[in-house]
């Protein structure tokens, strides 16, 4: 999917990250390194989830001429296309 699809899920995760960071520094004896650390996890991970939703649509033109793999040189234009999504 287009990543613009994707932008309320990742507010919404930055958003909850933040406020768990918030609500957990009220606590007495809250430990600044532990939600530093917390806050870097969910961070991550809200731009981890956001990332994967990428779909990346794409054509391609290859002229004639070009070098191909065995040192030989094409003598047709190619054309194609594809779709890509993260393996992560």
């Amino acid at each position: 999917m287009p990543l613009s699809t994707a932008t309320s899920g990742l507010e919404n995760a930055l958003k909850s990250a933040w406020q768990r960071a918030r609500d957990t520094g009220m606590n007495d004896g809250a430990d600044s390194n532990t939600i530093i650390a917390n806050l870097a996890q969910d961070l991550s991970n809200a731009i981890h989830d956001y990332m994967v939703q990428a779909k990346i649509d794409t054509d391609v033109t290859s002229p004639a001429g070009q070098l191909d793999a065995v040192a030989g040189m094409t003598n047709a234009d190619g054309s194609g296309s594809g779709i890509a999504t993260s393996l992560i």
